[in-house]
């Protein structure tokens, strides 16, 4: 199943892009704004599905500014970041965490933040892509109360996640992929290191 989705990144450029998951997507990172200042909210090491370990560290613009799905992606690259993803539900929890406990955003009433994720089925709870990999999102989402629910018939198909009041835990959220509501989680990756096992077969896979 193909999707075909136009977006207006600027006055003058129309980026579109036609996509087939779970195949990768690519998408132009062309996109510059610059002198954004960002706040980093953490640093999670953890271990990948396949035991590979990893550490990331995740940054947010200055007084969560927002932009379109597709420009977050594209201004993340710009800074040399990439929009996040959550290789594990521990990872995502722990993210969660970091933004709860977040100076900055305990003062935010209603918080939503963009990730690297699309689907092509609205209101689905379960059939959300990786963009960076087009690999299927392995683990159980903890949505926030009442989503996925594409409301307001937005055709809601990228995903965020926050919360809708200051005494609410964060979850996972269906959000717009072109309208200019939400900010955006930039992912830095400090180090990733294969598990034995994957390095094995990347050996044997050479004789």
């Amino acid at each position: 199943m193909k999707i075909f989705i136009s977006f207006i990144i600027t006055n003058f450029i129309v980026l579109s892009f036609e996509a087939e998951l779970p195949q990768p997507i690519s998408f132009a990172d062309s996109v510059v704004i610059e002198n954004i200042a960002f706040i980093k909210i953490g640093t999670y090491r953890g271990l990948t599905s396949n035991g590979a370990e990893y550490q990331k560290s995740y940054f947010f613009p200055r007084h969560l500014m927002k932009t379109p799905w597709i420009e977050s992606r594209a201004v993340c690259n710009s800074y040399d970041f990439e929009l996040t993803i959550f290789e594990t539900l521990a990872e995502a929890e722990a993210v969660f965490t970091m933004a709860e406990n977040n100076s900055y955003l305990k003062t935010i009433n209603s918080v939503f933040i963009l990730v690297d994720a699309m689907t092509l089925t609205l209101k689905s709870t379960t059939d959300w892509y990786w963009t960076k990999t087009g690999q299927k999102i392995s683990y159980a989402l903890p949505w926030m109360p009442g989503e996925p629910n594409n409301i307001n018939n937005l055709n809601e198909l990228c995903l965020s996640f926050g919360r809708s009041t200051l005494t609410s835990r964060f979850g996972f959220n269906d959000s717009p992929c072109s309208e200019i509501v939400f900010s955006f989680l930039c992912q830095k990756i400090e180090f990733f290191m294969p598990s034995k096992t994957m390095e094995t077969v990347s050996i044997s896979s050479n004789h």
